[in-house]
Formats: structure tokens, C-alpha cells, sequence
């Protein structure tokens, strides 16, 4: 990964531990150096050795998704999150059924990129994983 891609509170893996699932705590980037929490245990790495995290189903039906060709979940005032494995496509709708007006759309392949349109959205979720 490059060092643009990542936020603090991002969700990545160490391509030497592909089970196991750690959070950016820190970036240092002028030295290529990302800080990694797995709780509470800290680890440093170098970013280089960063990979992300494949979006999948499962890690959506955790986060409260529900449906089966298409993903979604209400997230208040009236606005539906949509994601469409096939496509790697999220939207973000307002409005009933018939009478919808979307608010975002962008791809999401990672995690990580979730993570961001979540906030891109002024969505307070926590990711769990």
C-alpha cells in the first residue's frame, strides 16, 4: 500500500500475518513507518509491508448489512447504504423506495476504501472485522 491510501483507524493486514486483521494507530510517513493496534497490542511495521483488506459479504452482514445480490443498511434520517458485490459499488440513498435521491456512489474493493466512504459520508460506524 502506499502511504496516501491509509487514514488512521483503518482496518489492514501485514503481509507476513494475512489472518490477522490490525487498525493504523499512526503514520510516520517521512520514515515509511505505520503504527498497528490489535487489541492493545502494539505493533510497528513498514508501511511497504502494509496490505489491505478484501470488502466481502461476510465482513458487511457483520457490520449489520442485510439482502443477498445487493447489501444494504438504513444508517438514519431517512438515507440507505447500498453495496453491490459484483460491481464493488456503494451508494448512499435519501429518501423512500420510489422517490430516492443519491447522495454518493464510488467503488469500494477494500475495506479500508469502506472506511473512508463512510466518512466521506459523515457515517459513524465502527468497522468490525
Amino acid at each position: 500500500m502506499k502511504k496516501e491510501d491509509l487514514m488512521i483507524g483503518d482496518w489492514v493486514i501485514r503481509k507476513s500475518i494475512l489472518e490477522e486483521p490490525m487498525c493504523v494507530c499512526d503514520i510516520k510517513a517521512s520514515v515509511g513507518i505505520v503504527y498497528l493496534d490489535q487489541d492493545g497490542r502494539g505493533v510497528t511495521e513498514k508501511i511497504e509491508n502494509i496490505e489491505p483488506i478484501s470488502l466481502t459479504k461476510e465482513i458487511l452482514y457483520k457490520n449489520g448489512f442485510e439482502g443477498d445480490v445487493y447489501l444494504w443498511i438504513n444508517v438514519g434520517d431517512e438515507k440507505t447504504l447500498e453495496y453491490y458485490p459484483f460491481e464493488h459499488r456503494l451508494s448512499l440513498w435519501y429518501g423512500e423506495e420510489k422517490n430516492q435521491e443519491i447522495l454518493f456512489k464510488c467503488h469500494c474493493f477494500y475495506v479500508h476504501e469502506f472506511q473512508h466512504a463512510l466518512k466521506m459520508c459523515g457515517i459513524e460506524k465502527e468497522i468490525v472485522l
